[in-house]
């Protein structure tokens, strides 16, 4: 709260980012599966990856509020997000 008072642009800003940010890959993973015209269940497991993407790029947001949740969990969900979208991506 503390911060919401002192920097209220500021704090609207990383708001908005922390809505926008987590749903970015997933919907340029869903432009990708309509581009590909692909019918595939592999599909879900790269737009759970997309998910676990937009979920670390939160948490870097997430910094600026004071919300982090540490170096391990950001790094896991990033690289473990990006291994299921390049299996889906090879297996499409």
């Amino acid at each position: 709260m503390k911060k919401e008072k002192k920097y209220p642009i500021k704090f609207r800003i990383v708001e908005i980012l922390g809505m926008i940010v987590p749903l970015f890959p997933v919907f340029i993973w869903g432009g990708v599966i309509v581009a590909r015209d692909c019918n595939s269940y592999w599909m879900f497991l790269g737009m759970v990856g997309a998910f676990l993407i937009g979920n670390g790029l939160f948490n870097i947001i997430a910094i600026s509020v004071e919300q982090y949740l540490g170096h391990l969990v950001t790094l896991l969900t990033l690289v473990i997000g990006t291994l299921m979208v390049i299996c889906s991506l090879m297996l499409i």
